[in-house]
C-alpha cells in the first residue's frame, strides 16, 4: 500500500511543501519602503490629502468539505471574497483658496456622493503611492473617476490600489478641543495586487 494511502487511513495528513519554499531570499535585497503613513501618498477619488487613518479588510469565506469515512474534513474550499474598509481625515476638504459655497467646503462629499441623485454613492478608486517616488506638491484635482490604467495610476509607481469603491457610511464628529473628524466606511470590488 502506498505511503500516502497509509497516512490517510490512519487519519494523518501527509506533510506539505517546505514552509520556506517561495519566500524571498535575503540575497535579493528585499527592504521596506513604507514604515508609516507619512511614507505614503494616498489618493482618493483623484485627489490626495492628509489622512488620519486608512484600514481595509479582505474577508475570505472558507468552508470545510466533509466526506464519508471520517469525522474530519477532507479539504478547505474557498467560497467567496469580500472587501471593505474605512478612512478618516480631520476637518473639511476644501476646493480652492476661498471656499464660498457648501459644495466647495464639503468637496470630498460631492466627489463620493452624487448630489444630483439623493446623495447616492459614486464609484471611486483609492491608490496608495510611495511618497519618495511621488514628488507631489499640489493636489491632483478633478475628482473624476480615474481609470486604473491611466491618469494617476499611469503617472506614479503605486504600492496597491482599491478599485471600484462605494461609500456605505459617512460620519462626522464635532469634538470639543479637538479636530472635526470625518469617517467613511466603504466597500470595494477589486484590489491590486489581488
Amino acid at each position: 500500500m502506498p505511503e500516502t494511502e497509509n497516512l490517510y487511513n490512519t487519519g494523518q495528513i501527509p506533510p506539505g511543501p517546505n514552509l520556506f519554499d517561495g519566500l524571498p531570499n535575503a540575497s535579493k535585497n528585499v527592504k521596506l519602503i513604507a514604515r508609516s503613513i507619512h511614507d505614503v501618498v494616498i489618493v482618493i477619488a483623484g485627489v490626495y490629502f492628509p489622512l488620519r487613518s486608512l484600514t481595509y479588510t479582505k474577508a475570505i469565506t472558507v468552508d470545510e468539505e466533509d466526506g464519508s469515512g471520517s469525522h474530519l474534513p477532507w479539504s478547505l474550499t474557498v467560497k467567496n471574497m469580500r472587501f471593505s474598509g474605512t478612512f478618516e481625515y480631520g476637518s473639511f476638504l476644501m476646493n480652492g483658496e476661498s471656499a464660498m459655497t457648501p459644495e466647495d467646503i464639503n468637496y470630498l462629499t460631492t466627489l463620493l456622493e452624487n448630489q444630483a441623485d439623493e446623495g447616492q454613492p459614486n464609484y471611486f478608486h483609492i491608490v496608495i503611492h510611495p511618497r519618495k517616488y511621488g514628488g507631489l506638491s499640489e493636489p491632483i484635482g478633478g475628482g473624476d473617476l480615474q481609470s486604473p490604467t491611466t491618469d494617476i495610476m499611469g503617472q506614479l509607481p503605486f504600492i496597491e490600489a482599491l478599485m471600484y469603491c462605494r461609500v456605505t457610511e459617512h460620519a462626522r464628529r464635532y469634538q470639543e478641543n479637538n479636530t472635526i473628524v470625518n469617517s467613511y466606511n466603504f466597500k470595494f470590488l477589486r484590489r491590486i495586487p489581488k
